[in-house]
């Protein structure tokens, strides 16, 4: 028979949990991943690592709970790797949703996030992808993304007051938009998805395509290697170059495609989303390593050097 589990909840989140009489505290990341467990003797019991959309990329320790991915969140997985997210379930493994979007076509219908799980949550499966979790990607506000955004006013007006309609609206909406696209086709320029980006001009999606290329195809004279991804063996200035080549390819590539494409473009659409999931996985591998390396990247001064490339 299955021991019995009480769960502690404090301010929505839950911290502690008693399985059949021992007790296990709860340790978040910043999105509410559920990263570790500790004993009442403060020893590490359990540890996770996960993949960008939920599927556990390793596990330490024998807990079978099923508050993971999100989980302090309240959002526990199955062993179909099916999550489910109160209004929602979505799939890790198909790194999408199961349903449309409740607010859909103000978002996508079936993308999480927005295609950028490592900087926002959707614990309730009914926010758009600027939802109140939402995290800056390390280091993009300024430096080599100043300028990106440029020309650039009140992006957020579009998406946020679609957010706010009543259904009735959002349906006579959705119908709208397919008759305009019906009778004009492939002239019809949908509105930007992502907020507070300007629109997918010939001129912007050029500067931004040739931002991209240079660093995911690393075409940076002088460096000592080819690659972005990182090894062992890597000394510390090769471990920060890729971590921040990887950083930056994927964001570029990330404007491009959310400011120029939507998600029923798929063959497109889905080759960006692919190399900025690789782009993810490479600057995740490369942080590992420069943690355990102990190296400080700060030392370097990569972002400088590296935007006289661009």
């Amino acid at each position: 028979m299955a021991a019995s589990v009480v769960y502690t909840v404090w301010d929505g989140q839950i911290v502690s949990e008693n399985r059949g009489g021992v007790k296990r505290d709860y340790i978040p990341d910043p999105l509410g991943n559920t990263i570790a467990l500790v004993d009442n003797t403060h020893t590490v019991t359990d540890t996770w690592t996960y993949w960008p959309y939920g599927e556990v990329q390793s596990h330490g320790g024998s807990s079978s709970t099923p508050f993971t991915f999100l989980g302090t969140l309240g959002c526990f997985v199955d062993l179909l790797n099916q999550l489910y997210v109160r209004a929602r379930i979505m799939r890790a493994d198909l790194t999408r949703w199961m349903t449309v979007d409740p607010i859909w076509p103000a978002q996508p219908s079936f993308v999480y996030c927005g295609g950028w799980s490592t900087n926002c949550t959707d614990p309730s499966g009914a926010q758009g992808e600027a939802g109140a979790g939402a995290i800056d990607w390390p280091g993009t506000s300024g430096g080599l993304g100043a300028g990106a955004g440029a020309g650039e006013a009140g992006g957020g007006g579009l998406a946020g007051g679609l957010c706010g309609l009543g259904t009735g609206l959002l349906a006579a909406g959705a119908v709208l938009l397919l008759i305009l696209f019906a009778i004009l086709g492939s002239t019809f320029t949908w509105p930007t998805r992502t907020l507070g980006h300007p629109p997918c001009t010939q001129q912007w999606k050029a500067a931004m395509t040739k931002r991209y290329h240079t660093l995911c195809n690393v075409q940076i004279s002088g460096l000592p290697f080819t690659g972005r991804k990182c090894a062992d063996g890597d000394s510390c200035l090769e471990l920060c170059w890729k971590q921040i080549l990887n950083q930056w390819c994927g964001y570029f590539r990330q404007l491009v495609r959310d400011n120029c494409y939507e998600p029923w473009q798929k063959n497109v659409y889905d080759t960006h989303s692919d190399q900025i999931m690789g782009a993810l996985k490479n600057f995740y591998k490369c942080q590992s390593l420069i943690v355990a390396n102990g190296c400080h990247c700060s030392d370097f001064n990569l972002v400088q050097t590296l935007s006289g490339y661009l």
